[in-house]
C-alpha cells in the first residue's frame, strides 16, 4: 500500500557569527577551568540561544536561495517558453514552487542522483520532459496493470504526475489530492519495488532541499548521500 516559508527579514545590526563563536570558546575554556556552577550554567544556556538564532536564520532565508547554497549553484536560466505553453502540452497545471524553481535552475543532474528537465528552457528540453513524463507515467500503469498496489497514473483521476527522475529508473512525482496545485504532495516509486510508495505531505522545493543537504540516509529517495557531490552539473540536450 502506498506509504504514508514565510520569509524573514534578516537581522541587519548584529552579527551572530562572532557572537556564537565567542560564546563556544568561552564555554570551551570553562570545561578546562574552575568556574562556579551557575556560571557554567549561564554559559551553556546563551551557547544553546545562539545556536537556536543562527538556526532559525538560515532557516528563513527563502527556500530556493537555501537549495542554490546547498548545491553550489550560482548561475541563472533565461527560459524561452511560457508557461501557459508547456502546461497546454503536458496536460496540467504545476505547482508554483515548481515554476520558481525552474526560473532559477536548469535541466541537469541535481547532486548526481536526480535528473532534473526544465520544461520552459527551450523547445528540446520540454520534448525531453515530455518523454520522459510520459515513460513514468507507463511505468506507474504497468506497475497496476501487473498487480502492484500503487497509485493510479495521470490522467486518471488522482493520478499522480511525474516531475523527475532518480538515476536508477525511479521517479518523484506529486500526488494531487485536491484540485489546488500549491497544495500537492510529493511521492516517491523506487524502480525496484513499484508498489513501495514513499509519500510526504510536503511540496517540491521542501523535498528537494532536503535532498541538497542531505549527508545520509535521510531524504525522499532513502539513499546513503554522504559521499555525493553537493552540486548541480547542467547538461545540454543530447548528454
Amino acid at each position: 500500500m502506498p506509504r504514508n516559508n514565510r520569509k524573514h527579514s534578516q537581522p541587519a545590526a548584529r552579527d551572530l557569527s562572532i557572537d556564537f563563536v565567542s560564546v563556544s570558546a568561552v564555554l570551551s575554556v570553562s570545561r578546562q577551568v574552575s568556574i562556579s556552577p551557575a556560571w557554567r550554567d549561564t554559559l551553556t544556556q546563551s551557547y544553546f540561544l545562539y545556536r537556536k538564532d543562527l538556526r532559525s536564520m538560515v532557516e528563513s532565508r527563502p527556500v530556493l536561495d537555501r537549495i542554490a547554497s546547498a548545491v553550489d549553484w550560482k548561475g541563472s536560466v533565461l527560459p524561452e517558453l511560457a508557461w501557459g505553453a508547456v502546461e497546454g502540452r503536458v496536460g496540467t497545471s504545476f505547482p508554483g514552487d515548481y515554476k520558481e524553481f525552474m526560473s532559477r535552475f536548469p535541466s541537469g543532474a541535481f547532486r548526481d542522483v536526480i535528473r532534473i528537465l526544465n520544461p520552459i528552457q527551450n523547445s528540446e528540453h520540454l520534448t525531453l520532459f515530455k518523454e520522459e513524463f510520459d515513460r513514468n507515467l507507463i511505468g506507474v500503469k504497468m506497475a497496476r496493470e501487473n498487480g502492484y498496489d500503487s497509485f493510479p497514473p495521470f490522467p486518471e483521476p488522482g493520478g499522480v504526475i511525474p516531475f523527475a527522475s532518480d538515476f536508477a529508473g525511479g521517479a518523484l512525482f506529486w500526488l494531487p489530492w485536491t484540485s489546488d496545485p500549491d497544495k500537492w504532495h510529493v511521492v516517491y516509486q523506487s524502480r525496484h519495488s513499484p508498489d513501495e510508495w514513499t509519500r510526504t505531505r510536503r511540496p517540491m522545493t521542501a523535498v528537494l532541499l532536503e535532498l541538497a543537504t542531505s549527508r545520509s540516509t535521510r531524504n525522499i529517495l532513502g539513499w546513503d548521500m554522504a559521499a555525493k557531490d553537493r552540486s548541480l552539473a547542467p547538461f545540454e540536450v543530447g548528454s
